[in-house]
């Protein structure tokens, strides 16, 4: 089975969710574009 998170797992460190933890909302399951990528 393939691990959804793969694609964002090298992103995270380079987001500056320390300077913008709203940021993380995007990669959360009720984001549009979470469910979206992984509706397909």
């Amino acid at each position: 089975m393939p691990n959804p998170l793969a694609p964002i797992g090298p992103e995270l460190p380079n987001l500056g969710i320390h300077q913008n933890p709203e940021i993380l909302d995007q990669y959360m399951p009720w984001s549009k574009m979470i469910q979206a990528e992984c509706s397909k």
